[in-house]
């Protein structure tokens, strides 16, 4: 009698094992947080986490050796403005400010542009982060030798509908270098269109 047993697949027992591999690797990042959490206060380790991850990358901005750390982490903080924005525009601030590498300066400013645009795309506009990315981009404007980084500066400007960067646009307008005053003239227009919209309802 012939044997009709069907051939064992010499690949399934490892591919049985990947599969229980990734499916064991999935319910760790599911359950993980729940279940090392202190479960007496619920949601607090969480932000707990997230509040230590940016103080990390704060101290990561400002004393990192590699420069590509320091622009890998202004841009994650662009992503940071709904925990302690303050704290984080101060961070950036102090980077556009005092890093020495002008692609580090440039990244930072363009992770100020993100948070403005966050800032005024809220229901409800929060005036007081923009008044501060404002200030921040018109103090190093003034003293900025990189083309590049002034021209990051005024495309950050762009972002921000209050008053306080007026001044700044139409200086970048001024500026000694064409690409800056390009983008000076894209923010005019930009920030004008905006301001018709939201006249129009």
């Amino acid at each position: 009698m012939a044997n009709t047993r069907k051939k064992k697949n010499p690949n399934q027992a490892g591919i049985n094992l990947l599969f229980a591999l990734g499916s064991s690797l999935a319910l760790a990042l599911i359950l993980g947080p729940l279940l090392f959490s202190d479960k007496s206060t619920v949601g607090t380790p969480i932000m707990s986490t997230n509040g230590s991850m940016i103080s990390d990358t704060i101290g990561r901005l400002s004393s990192a050796d590699s420069s590509s750390q320091r622009i890998s982490a202004a841009r994650w903080l662009s992503t940071q403005a709904s925990a302690n924005p303050e704290s984080v525009i101060r961070s950036l601030g102090d980077s556009l400010t005092n890093d020495p590498d002008p692609v580090v300066r440039a990244q930072a400013a363009s992770s100020l542009g993100t948070l403005a645009r966050t800032a005024r795309e809220k229901p409800t506009s929060n005036a007081s982060q923009e008044k501060l990315i404002a200030e921040v981009l018109q103090r190093q404007y003034s003293k900025e030798a990189s083309d590049s980084v002034r021209r990051c500066i005024i495309g950050a400007a762009a972002e921000l509908d209050i008053d306080d960067a007026n001044g700044l646009v139409e200086k970048g307008i001024s500026d000694n270098d064409p690409s800056v005053k390009e983008e000076a003239l894209r923010a005019r227009v930009e920030r004008e269109q905006r301001a018709q919209l939201k006249k129009l309802g």
